[in-house]
């Protein structure tokens, strides 16, 4: 029996290439996103089944990067973050039919818990290591380079956190991300590689490698 899916994304990412394969199989309820619906139209799912809300992400955009506006900064992003988390419980409540979120950590706690009081499956989709070891991390990294890292607000420590507990899932990309987390959550992490679009992203046969440089894509 297939199932109906939500997804829920701060930005574009990959998530718009999962949610075409899942409305090509008939199985997208909708995506709800974190950008202008000018900069999503062209990801070819039709617009009745986006949520796009971009406004926090181009209010952000000048400030994106400046130290000095970090915090102006992170109070746009938390306030996008709780907007999405909103609108996504919303897309929950008017449609009893789908089956499974998909949230991009930091975006779902809210509309994860609500999920699974309904009896469905919460999935925290965790693209990088676990918060607390990225943050660690970045800090002895940028001390390494006598740089001063800015850490993140503890209001995204502890969101995230929070939706690692309350998932019934973790889906993350490798299992080096796996094994930045604790054994408490072993059992509930699944490991997907990111996969890649063929129409975007294909080899030239034209260009030889190089054999004296090491080529990265």
């Amino acid at each position: 029996m297939k199932k109906n899916y939500l997804i829920t994304t701060a930005g574009k990412f990959h998530h718009f290439e999962v949610a075409r394969v899942m409305f090509d199989n008939n199985q997208l309820s909708k995506i709800v996103a974190g950008y202008p619906w000018f900069k999503l139209k062209k990801e070819k799912i039709p617009k009745n089944l986006v949520e796009a809300h971009g406004i926090h992400r181009i209010l952000r955009e000048p400030l994106i990067g400046k130290n000095f506006l970090k915090k102006l900064d992170d109070i746009l992003n938390i306030w996008s973050t709780k907007n999405l988390d909103r609108i996504t419980s919303k897309c929950i409540d008017e449609n009893k039919d789908i089956d499974v979120l998909i949230g991009q950590s930091k975006c779902a706690l809210n509309s994860g818990k609500k999920i699974k009081n309904n009896g469905k499956i919460y999935i925290c989709e965790r693209t990088s290591t676990h918060i607390v070891y990225q943050n660690n991390i970045l800090t002895e990294e940028y001390e390494s380079l006598g740089l001063k890292f800015k850490q993140f607000d503890k209001w995204y420590i502890d969101r995230e956190i929070k939706e690692y507990d309350c998932a019934d899932l973790i889906l993350v990309p490798s299992n080096f991300v796996k094994s930045t987390f604790s054994e408490n959550y072993l059992s509930k992490i699944r490991v997907l590689e990111f996969g890649v679009n063929i129409n975007n992203f294909f080899r030239n046969e034209k260009i030889e490698k190089s054999k004296k440089y090491f080529d990265i894509l």
